[in-house]
């Protein structure tokens, strides 16, 4: 599945448009339209190519002046490929357009496709992704590497705001408490006190903004 520049796409942290695609470091740089900074700017992300998923998803029912069909695939000229359910060619095969997408529109009269992942789900997939590469890390003694890998744990739930019903609080804070408790045991371990008492007593703030 192609992405392009221009292409309007979701994150684990919202809605964005890709600005850049570096093949150097396979790197996708996406612009988020969802939420702002101070003073109107907007941050950038650079995020991994597995991250962005296009907007219009593939098997998106559409409709179109030929008829009704759906999204099969994206080039990387921000061409949508469509192949059309409503009529048949010779030995019963579907026509296949090639359309940008002002020439059609999103059916949202037909049920859609199963949904996949949404933002939250792939936040805490993420997360949690992180923190089991953290207590490997630990394990191994390695503890800044494991630092590091809850840190990145951590800022993979940033973005999801507080505006989460109380199933979802559950979750992110199942993740955050033992991030930040692992953190400071990491911290202890590499004799870096004042920083293991900060992250220990984080704990009991992560659980009054999310109470």
């Amino acid at each position: 599945m192609a992405l392009f520049i221009g292409q309007e796409v979701i994150t684990p942290y919202g809605n964005g448009k890709i600005l850049d695609i570096r093949q150097s470091d396979h790197v996708v740089v996406v612009r988020p339209t969802t939420w702002e900074l101070d003073r109107g700017s907007r941050p950038t992300f650079f995020m991994n190519p597995k991250d962005v998923r296009p907007k219009i998803a593939i098997n998106t029912v559409i409709k179109c002046n030929f008829g009704a069909g759906r999204v099969t695939d994206y080039r990387a000229d921000g061409i949508y490929v469509i192949v059309l359910d409503n009529w048949k060619l010779a030995q019963g095969q579907s026509p296949t357009l090639y359309l940008n997408s002002d020439s059609f529109t999103v059916d949202t009269g037909v049920p859609p496709p199963p949904a996949g992942p949404s933002i939250f789900e792939l936040a805490i997939e993420k997360a949690v992704s992180f923190k089991n590469e953290a207590g490997e890390f630990f394990k191994q003694k390695e503890y800044g590497k494991a630092k590091q890998a809850y840190l990145d744990s951590l800022a993979a739930m940033k973005y999801l705001g507080e505006d989460l019903d109380n199933d979802e609080k559950a979750r992110v804070l199942e993740q955050t408490f033992p991030c930040h408790n692992n953190i400071a045991l990491c911290c202890i371990n590499m004799q870096n006190y004042p920083d293991g008492a900060a992250f220990a007593n984080n704990v009991s703030i992560c659980y009054c903004k999310f109470t």
